[in-house]
């Protein structure tokens, strides 16, 4: 049995740990709504944000708390940050790194408040045009992540189309996939801004 002077550390290496993960997301999305308002002041109106992979967490964050984005791509999507880093081949030494002091029902409380799927219904309200990009074969943001996220977007019955890509989460950035990838996000954003 750990000493509970053992137990107080990693209490604190926990919280340490969690709380820097919530500060730098929580930086992300004031940097990204800070560059919307520099956008603003050059005289752009129509404004859209293409997220990928971390990024298209911070990008669902960020549109769920600013109505001046109308347009969202999504490329690589999950409901909870917490199952991507639990279960993700890429993330598999950070899940080493933490496994003997925590458990991922535990990680995801902990990292409830950055996590898009309690933003769905704030997100929803807004009635924004959004792109949802996936990969059948990703190891980093696994298809069931993905797949729960369409399934709440089309529960609110929000605008969106959706695109999954046979490929995996990399192989997504190389041809022929990146091809077909890029086409659908410019395109996407085209006929909506």
């Amino acid at each position: 049995m750990a000493s509970p002077t053992h137990s107080a550390l990693c209490c604190v290496a926990e919280a340490f740990q969690c709380g820097i993960t919530s500060a730098a997301t929580r930086q992300a999305v004031i940097d990204v709504r800070s560059c919307f308002d520099w956008l603003q002041t050059q005289g752009y109106e129509d404004l859209g944000i293409v997220g990928t992979s971390l990024g298209s967490c911070y990008g669902f964050l960020t549109s769920a708390h600013d109505e001046r984005i109308r347009v969202n791509v999504f490329n690589h999507c999950s409901t909870y940050f917490a199952d991507v880093v639990w279960t993700g081949l890429s993330t598999r030494h950070i899940r080493q790194g933490i496994e003997g002091e925590i458990d991922l029902d535990r990680l995801r409380a902990v990292w409830d408040c950055v996590s898009p799927v309690h933003y769905m219904d704030r997100f929803a309200a807004m009635r924004k045009k959004s792109l949802f990009l996936y990969a059948t074969y990703d190891t980093t943001f696994l298809p069931e992540f993905s797949k729960q996220v369409v399934e709440h977007i089309r529960r609110r019955n929000l605008d969106h189309k959706l695109v999954v890509m046979p490929c995996g989460h990399y192989t997504l950035g190389e041809s022929p996939f990146k091809f077909v990838a890029g086409y659908q996000i410019c395109s996407f954003l085209k006929r909506n801004l």
